[in-house]
C-alpha cells in the first residue's frame, strides 16, 4: 500500500500538477496579454490598466514556470522544457518592448506592435518542438 501511495502521490505532484501549471503559463501568454493588448488598442481598457494587466500575467508565467520546472522531468520533457524556455525568453523580450509602449502609450506603435509583433511574440509557446 505505501509503494502504490507513493506512486500515486508522484503521478499527482510530477504529472497531473504541472499540466495545470503549463496550461496556466499558455493561458496568460495566448489569452491574457493577447486579450489585453487588443483591449488596450481598442480603447476598452485603459494603459494603466493594461500595463497591470500584462505584468501580472508576466508574474503568475514566472511562477507558474519555476514550480512546474521544480516537477520531476523525464529526460524527453527535460529537452521540451528548455525548448520552450528559450521560446518563453524570446516572447518575454518581445512583450518587455510591449510593455515600454503601453508607457509611452503610443497608440501607433500598439497598432505596428499589433500588426507585426504580437502573435509572432506569443505563437512560438504554442508549438515549442517546431523551435
Amino acid at each position: 500500500m505505501t509503494s502504490v501511495s507513493k506512486r500515486t502521490e508522484s503521478i499527482v505532484a510530477d504529472r497531473l500538477l504541472p499540466v495545470d501549471q503549463l496550461k496556466t503559463v499558455s493561458d496568460m501568454y495566448a489569452v491574457e496579454i493577447v486579450d489585453t493588448t487588443h483591449k488596450v488598442r481598442s480603447g476598452a481598457l485603459g494603459w494603466g490598466a493594461g500595463k497591470d494587466a500584462i505584468n501580472a500575467a508576466l508574474s503568475t508565467i514566472d511562477g507558474q514556470w519555476r514550480t512546474y520546472e521544480a516537477t520531476r522531468l523525464t529526460p524527453g520533457e527535460k529537452k521540451l522544457t528548455e525548448t520552450f524556455d528559450r521560446a518563453r525568453v524570446a516572447s518575454d523580450a518581445s512583450i518587455r518592448g510591449l510593455m515600454q509602449i503601453m508607457e509611452q502609450q503610443d497608440k501607433a506603435e500598439l497598432e505596428r506592435f499589433v500588426d507585426t509583433r504580437l502573435y509572432a511574440s506569443v505563437d512560438p509557446l504554442a508549438a515549442p518542438t517546431a523551435n
